[in-house]
């Protein structure tokens, strides 16, 4: 919402003789970064999900597979950035 909201204060301020557009791309940017890993961890989860027994709490709890799976969420964990949801976009929350 608050890139949204942002981009249509630009839209709307585009033409004023005191517009910068620095920080207004700045702050645009630092919203699709934390969009973009947020779309990454709601990937993990799906995949979480779908190779998940239904019911179970830690992942390949009660599967032989169980080893392989904690280490691909432990593998696709580290190598997701979490400095984006600091800096411009502190307090980011869903």
């Amino acid at each position: 919402a608050q890139a949204v909201g942002r981009s249509r204060a630009v839209a709307a301020q585009r033409r004023s003789v005191f517009f910068r557009a620095g920080p207004n791309a700045a702050e645009l940017e630092a919203y699709c970064a934390a969009l973009t890993q947020l779309r990454a961890l709601l990937c993990l989860a799906k995949k979480l999900m779908e190779k998940n027994p239904p019911g179970s709490l830690f992942p390949g709890e009660g599967d032989e597979e169980g080893d392989g799976l904690s280490q691909m969420v432990l593998r696709e964990y580290s190598t997701m950035s979490n400095g984006c949801f600091y800096g411009r976009c502190i307090g980011f929350q869903v």
